[in-house]
Formats: C-alpha cells, sequence, structure tokens
C-alpha cells in the first residue's frame, strides 16, 4: 500500500477498530494538549499529569445513557497494591452529534443505521 492511502484504508474497509487503531498508529498525528514527551503513557487531568504504567488499570466513571458534551467524569485508576485513586476528568465528546455516535458504537455504525433506517 501506498503511503498516502494509510489514513482511508480503515474508512474504506469498513471497520471501525482499524479507523481506530490507524488514528492512534498515525505518526503525523500530533498530541497539542500535552508538551512534547518520550513517555506516550501520560494523560492531562486538572493540571496534573498521571503517570499510568502496566501494573494499574482505569475505569471511566459516569459514562451512562444520558452522556452530554463535555461532561464531567471521574478516571478510577487501580493500581497494583490494590489503592485507588479517584481523578476528575472532562469528557471530549464535545457535540450533541459526537454523543450520537458514541451512543451507536462509533460513526460507522451510526450511518449504517440511518441508512437503514431510511431504507
Amino acid at each position: 500500500m501506498h503511503t498516502p492511502n494509510f489514513n482511508t484504508y480503515g474508512a474504506r474497509s469498513g471497520n471501525h477498530e482499524v479507523m481506530i487503531r490507524g488514528t492512534f498508529a498515525n505518526v503525523r498525528v500530533k498530541n497539542l494538549m500535552l508538551p512534547p514527551t518520550e513517555d506516550s503513557s501520560r494523560i492531562e487531568g486538572s493540571f496534573t499529569l498521571l503517570n499510568i504504567t502496566e501494573d494499574e488499570t482505569f475505569s471511566i466513571l459516569g459514562v451512562d445513557g444520558e452522556m452530554q458534551p463535555r461532561q464531567e467524569l471521574t478516571l478510577e485508576i487501580t493500581r497494583k497494591d490494590g489503592s485507588v485513586e479517584q481523578v476528575p476528568a472532562l469528557s471530549r465528546i464535545d457535540t450533541p452529534v459526537e454523543v450520537e455516535y458514541y451512543r451507536h458504537g462509533g460513526i460507522l455504525p451510526y450511518v449504517l443505521r440511518d441508512i437503514l433506517a431510511k431504507a
């Protein structure tokens, strides 16, 4: 495959998971919200950078059927020793349309359901 086609492969194949992986694997996508770093496992929250290691698990609390744009959520980090830390977080689902995409499991399922509803 030629380099210019990398970003469209997932979309053309219609595979939501491939599109997600392609976004995170795209070296041209720059995270402008964080300062440059070699540690890609950092998450920014309320001016605090959290270092999450592979020994920790996390859950996002507050994501339910009543999701709203830019909703305040809670990131719950469970450490290897069993301790739990809760950190406030802001959802980056920014618009009502993005909320609908989220509720449908992504853009592709949303579009397919819309096409089927009109058929």
